[in-house]
């Protein structure tokens, strides 16, 4: 079990499914990582490894932003912020969401500061090998 700080603590939780996957569980609100660590990421240890050097690459200023596009979600990393957002949506996210469809966006869109994220994709590696 480890921590994303964020506004506010996040639990996550790595684990075996029954054929052996890795899986992510992240608390509410940041759901989607753990869909984006389970599904795009799963156990590519040459991808965890390409998105560690472009976070190296923006804590020392040689490249602005970078983006992983994967089979269900992009991932968008920045100067202080990683963000994973669902390939399927297709709103503004500026827009109002009617009630009840919150819950869903936290499924499909979550942020969390890059170092947590970077503290956390190394764990998931160190899980994953």
């Amino acid at each position: 079990m480890g921590k994303i700080l964020n506004e506010s603590a996040v639990d996550y939780e790595f684990q075996n499914n029954y054929l052996g996957c890795p899986i992510a569980k992240f608390s509410m609100g940041h759901e989607a990582f753990g869909q984006w660590f389970t599904e795009d990421l799963s156990n590519d240890i040459m991808l965890v490894d390409k998105i560690l050097v472009s976070i190296f690459e923006i804590e020392n200023k040689v490249i602005v932003k970078k983006t992983f596009i994967g089979k269900t979600f992009e991932l968008m990393i920045e100067f202080e912020q990683a963000s994973v957002r669902a390939l399927s949506l297709d709103y503004d996210s500026n827009q109002a969401l009617d009630d009840g469809m919150e819950l869903f966006d936290q499924e499909q869109l979550s942020e969390c500061g890059l170092t947590d994220f970077k503290e956390t994709l190394v764990s998931w590696r160190e899980f994953i090998t």
